[in-house]
């Protein structure tokens, strides 16, 4: 076969076949919650926020809650965490602080989530999952490794 070796075209399928499954799956199980509609106790908690606590972005967007705060992701370096979720107080957007949760980790004794949180308003900046866009990336940049192998 002339032109790209089998090898390469077939990574290319894989990849592809990867993109497609992350972006079909996420837009049949992630269906998007309507807070504005909300009609529990606090008709105020308008913000949808994902609430989750995993190692990475992509097994960390699941859950998701109405808030009328803001939404926040903390990233946990010493124990390898992300946690995501809600806070009624306003924060503004794009701001972080160093923050322990006081919330224990049940592997280890005396041992708190802590670090750096960074507060937003939606799913669009901080606290949105990635599969889809790290599905593009890995495309991309298999594209760019067959191109210059060639």
């Amino acid at each position: 076969m002339e032109g790209i070796p089998l090898v390469r075209l077939t990574m290319f399928a894989i990849v592809f076949t990867v993109l497609c499954y992350h972006t079909t799956y996420a837009v049949i199980s992630k269906p998007e919650v309507n807070c504005s509609a909300k009609m529990g106790k606090d008709k105020t908690a308008t913000l949808s926020c994902y609430t989750c606590m995993g190692r990475d972005s992509e097994n960390c967007d699941w859950g998701n809650v109405c808030c009328k705060g803001s939404c926040f992701k903390l990233i946990d370096e010493e124990h390898d965490i992300i946690a995501k979720g809600c806070t009624n107080e306003e924060h503004e957007i794009g701001s972080m602080r160093i923050q322990d949760t006081k919330v224990h980790l049940y592997w280890s004794k005396n041992e708190t989530l802590k670090g750096e949180m960074y507060y937003c308003k939606g799913k669009d900046y901080c606290n949105g999952g990635s599969s889809v866009v790290s599905s593009v990336v890995m495309l991309l940049v298999t594209l760019a490794v067959l191109k210059a192998t060639v």
